[in-house]
């Protein structure tokens, strides 16, 4: 841990989730200097999750109707629902856990864990669907990733010295398309666009004020304006023109919480042809309807049309 050798055959590992609030010293060369970013357990991982936790306990509960329940909750989140399941149990004098003790204690759950994102069948949707969008974009405007999740991707956060102009307006144009796709298909804007809409304000500013990519010289409030009203329109037609597409990505984000590079890459290269696996993914995502439709009331707007 001094950093002054090389290699001394011992390797440490550390976790931790404020990453920020770590010394410097500490992550400097020869110390804690590789970091290896875990995201929150998807659908599956869940599964797994509750299998342990819920090994030496009576339980008559489909797993995975509770694994989608509790979408947005970490490993801890999920051993304190199993918990509280329990106990809710052997409140009704059960001593077997049942599918309505996690649907009581879930909120309890939510509200207990902070800065948790739970979200609901319809929020997933929503979320599925936007997500699918950045997906599709990306990949038609050449972005490597590996991977891109319900709630996370960082597929654009690549660090270049330099950039030209049209990788940045094609940046601006990933980050508009969850929001575009939206505003075609629901006829509305929702908040979870926001982070992405100010991310692409600042590159559309930098661009103008910074890096003379405007129109002229000077720079000005209204060449910003233009930047992004200009990559809106062009990634709008793109999605219009690629609804097949889009729904078979926001399908398989919905059902697996997860989309990879290799997968948006099979759907858009088919020629309408449904790949081997769709049929499985489908059945799936009804079979998630039919168990949130027992579970959770819908909004009375309904949720997306993947068809």
């Amino acid at each position: 841990m001094d950093g002054f050798e090389e290699n001394s055959g011992v390797m440490v590992i550390g976790a931790t989730n404020k990453i920020n609030m770590i010394d410097d010293a500490l992550l400097r060369s020869g110390r804690f200097d590789r970091r290896v970013f875990i995201g929150l357990p998807n659908y599956k991982d869940r599964i797994e999750i509750l299998k342990i936790y819920l090994e030496g306990k009576r339980c008559s509960a489909n797993i995975n109707k509770v694994s989608r329940l509790c979408v947005g909750f970490s490993g801890a989140g999920v051993a304190t629902l199993v918990n509280e399941a329990a106990i809710n149990a052997l409140k009704r004098g059960s001593d077997t856990i049942e599918l309505s003790d996690f649907e009581n204690v879930r909120m309890r759950v939510f509200y207990g864990v902070q800065k948790s994102r739970i979200l609901t069948e319809y929020e997933k949707e929503i979320q599925a669907f936007y997500q699918g969008a950045k997906a599709l974009s990306a990949y038609w405007y050449s972005f490597d990733f590996e991977k891109i999740e319900l709630l996370n991707d960082k597929f654009l956060n690549e660090d270049f010295e330099i950039e030209s102009k049209t990788q940045i307006l094609n940046q601006i144009k990933v980050l508009l398309s969850g929001m575009a796709a939206l505003q075609i298909h629901k006829n509305d804007a929702f908040s979870n666009s926001a982070s992405d809409v100010k991310q692409a304000i600042a590159l559309a500013q930098k661009m103008v004020f910074e890096l003379a990519m405007g129109d002229s010289f000077t720079p000005s409030a209204q060449s910003v304006n233009k930047i992004l009203q200009d990559c809106y329109d062009e990634v709008s037609e793109i999605i219009r023109t690629m609804q097949d597409k889009l729904n078979q990505i926001s399908k398989q984000i919905f059902v697996y919480e997860f989309i990879t590079f290799e997968d948006v890459q099979k759907i858009c290269e088919s020629d309408g042809v449904e790949q081997e696996g769709v049929s499985a993914q489908e059945q799936d995502l009804q079979k998630s309807k039919e168990d949130s439709e027992s579970s959770e009331e819908k909004p009375q707007d309904g949720t997306l049309n993947f068809d």
